[in-house]
């Protein structure tokens, strides 16, 4: 936790931004440690390496940094976000109160332009396991994502884990093709 970054040769970069209590952390402990772990606000920053276990993109490591979504936090993400092959953008999908600030981050973070241009953005719709969740069609429309630059949006929930195999095998695929990705000997959570 809130280690320097570094960049880490044969991962797939992925920094993890959004608001406050988004669900930032628990996704990333779910894709590590394959677990819900109610998280505490983050400090700073999180990293952890990991390698997916399942389908097409079996073996495929990243290298992923959770970003602490405080206002105050948000000034040290572009740091990170330099060097990201993937910017993932978590929403709290069941907060419709946040959506507008939420919105207008994103629209920040895209325009302040801090990561490289092959960056892929992926807004992670979180809490799709509530009954009152907006579906990710509904969030691109309310966060306007059609104005802003290539964005695709997934539903997922960190609490039951559906979605982030999916969303992984996906930039796992997106990344495949455009280069030659080192793989795992074996199949586990790299420290």
């Amino acid at each position: 936790m809130g280690q320097r970054f570094s960049k880490d040769e044969g991962y797939v970069q992925v920094v993890i931004l959004g608001l406050e209590h988004a669900g930032k952390s628990s996704i990333l402990y779910r894709l590590t440690y394959d677990l819900f772990m109610e998280a505490i606000p983050t400090s700073g920053f999180n990293h952890e390496k990991f390698c997916l276990q399942r389908g097409p993109g079996r073996g495929c490591k990243f290298a992923v940094w959770d970003a602490s979504g405080s206002e105050a936090s948000q000034t040290a993400w572009s740091t990170y976000s330099k060097a990201a092959d993937v910017i993932l953008f978590v929403v709290d999908s069941a907060d419709c109160e946040k959506f507008n600030k939420a919105k207008d981050l994103l629209n920040t973070v895209l325009g302040a332009g801090d990561f490289p241009p092959h960056a892929v953005i992926m807004v992670l719709a979180n809490k799709q396991d509530l009954t009152s969740a907006k579906k990710p069609e509904e969030l691109f429309t309310l966060l306007r994502l059609k104005k802003l630059r290539k964005i695709c949006i997934r539903g997922c929930s960190a609490k039951d884990g559906t979605g982030l195999d999916d969303i992984f095998t996906h930039l796992f695929l997106l990344f495949d093709h455009s280069r030659k990705l080192k793989r795992c000997k074996t199949v586990q959570v790299i420290e």
